[in-house]
């Protein structure tokens, strides 16, 4: 592990510097994307805030679907004559739904909220121009994400206003270190899980949707509430 501030010219700085870019490699190969710029923040959300802010601030227009995460949603700048950036979450956080761009109109760009799906599935990121992605969600370390943006977007952003400090290389290294290692064999918990309610004849509803990714099973119990049932679950050692 090399604990030298990147930014410095000194040898551990140098060393720590090369660990970042290394890693950023490493990112973009798992994204199949070979150009563009990649801006570390401490979280997805953090990462999906930058990329509005990157387009108010350079006059682009920017929405995102009602499904989208809260970091997304309700950040809308339609105001403004010209390029258009529509922000679409590849795999729905609750429901485990999946989204993909169908019919790209002229002059738009687009973006992946990647979070859910990166590693867990195979998304088509080829028309994509901004990519989210989130450390912790693939067993990584917490207080990491990343905004991917191609270079061609980077093109309509001259107004660049981003300082996220000194980088940890520590954090960005277990990032990539992450994705090295994820094991994308596809697991049975969930079909596990909800055979033994059926054997032990606990009624549930279930999300049954065919187009949703497995790994998100959002289950409901009749007449039970959710931070209830956490809570009970918690102090069983669940």
């Amino acid at each position: 592990t090399h604990w030298g501030n990147p930014n410095s010219v000194h040898d551990l700085g140098l060393k720590a510097n090369k660990l970042i870019q290394d890693s950023e490699k490493i990112v973009k190969d798992a994204i199949e994307k070979r150009n563009g710029r990649i801006f570390w923040t401490q979280s997805a959300s953090a990462a999906n805030k930058l990329l509005y802010k990157l387009c108010k601030n350079n006059e682009m227009n920017y929405s995102s679907t009602e499904t989208s995460h809260k970091s997304a949603y309700n950040l809308i700048n339609t105001n403004v004559k010209g390029l258009s950036l529509f922000s679409i979450e590849t795999i729905n956080h609750e429901t485990g739904r999946y989204n993909v761009v169908s019919n790209q109109p002229e002059k738009a760009f687009y973006h992946a909220d990647n979070v859910q799906g990166f590693l867990k599935m195979n998304m088509p990121l080829h028309m994509y121009d901004a990519i989210t992605l989130s450390g912790h969600k693939i067993y990584g370390p917490k207080g990491i994400g990343c905004l991917w943006v191609s270079d061609t977007l980077l093109d309509h952003f001259p107004n660049i206003d981003f300082y996220n400090g000194t980088l940890s290389p520590v954090l960005i290294r277990g990032f990539a270190k992450a994705i090295e290692v994820y094991d994308k064999t596809p697991k049975p918990y969930v079909n596990e899980f909800l055979s033994s309610l059926q054997l032990n004849y606990i009624f549930f509803g279930h999300n049954t949707e065919s187009q949703s990714l497995s790994y998100i099973s959002p289950i409901t119990f009749p007449e039970v509430k959710a931070v209830n049932l956490l809570m009970e679950l918690n102090a069983r050692g669940v």
